[in-house]
């Protein structure tokens, strides 16, 4: 179906209560060249508290399978699932999660303070930006991941594609199905990279201290306390 629907979803003691936390949010839809947009221009008054107290606001938009996405919040979590098409995420305070997108285009993900969470990604680059939180992604099988975390740990598991991670006060764990260009970099933590025994790869690792397991791979070059560099099975 090429219909977009739109439900809403907040939460108050009484209907009368909801209904008026609804019109003080000041939700407005609009369509323009086959897109939807959704936005709120909330009151200062209804984020207060006191004895208004804390309340939840639940957007949920369906769109057709094949649908580009641009999503922004200032405070709330983002998730979404089964859409194909480029997707853009910004969020000021809250998580994102995405799974299982077929992307026709980039997809780009920044959030200010918050964790962001993606699993069965196949397609174009993929930016994951996040001031503060931790980055977890699976199953990826893109044209390029970079993932950046400024204050959070990253665990990447299934990766196939080429892989760049940063972080800056945080570990890094990633589990590589196959070797492309990988680059991982952590100024304040540790980093494991787990992998096939079959898989082969050009290596050049620098650190504190260097743990590498020979045993269960074939491996030519030099191995010192903190730096390895040299082939794994004959090279990538």
């Amino acid at each position: 179906s090429g219909r977009v629907e739109i439900e809403m979803e907040i939460s108050g003691r009484s209907l009368e209560e909801a209904r008026e936390r609804y019109a003080d949010m000041n939700f407005r839809a609009s369509t323009d060249r086959g897109g939807v947009t959704l936005r709120s221009d909330r009151s200062r008054s209804v984020w207060g508290g006191g004895s208004r107290g804390h309340f939840n606001v639940v957007a949920r938009i369906r769109v057709p399978e094949r649908f580009d996405l641009d999503l922004s919040t200032d405070d709330g979590d983002v998730a979404n699932e089964a859409v194909d098409g480029r997707i853009t995420v910004e969020s000021s305070d809250g998580d994102v999660a995405i799974c299982r997108a077929t992307t026709s285009g980039d997809v780009k993900i920044v959030a200010s303070d918050g964790d962001i969470a993606l699993g069965g990604l196949v397609g174009d680059d993929v930016t994951v930006n996040t001031d503060d939180g931790d980055i977890s992604v699976a199953n990826m099988d893109t044209r390029g991941l970079t993932l950046r975390s400024s204050d959070g740990d990253i665990s990447a598991g299934s990766i196939a594609g080429p892989l760049t991670a940063t972080t800056s006060d945080g570990d890094i764990s990633v589990d590589i199905d196959r070797f492309d260009e990988t680059m991982l970099k952590s100024g304040d933590g540790d980093i494991e990279i787990r992998f096939d025994r079959s898989v082969g790869a050009e290596i050049d690792l620098s650190g504190d201290e260097i743990s590498f397991r020979r045993t269960s791979v074939a491996f030519e070059g030099d191995i010192r306390e903190s730096s390895a560099r040299g082939s794994l099975n004959g090279g990538g």
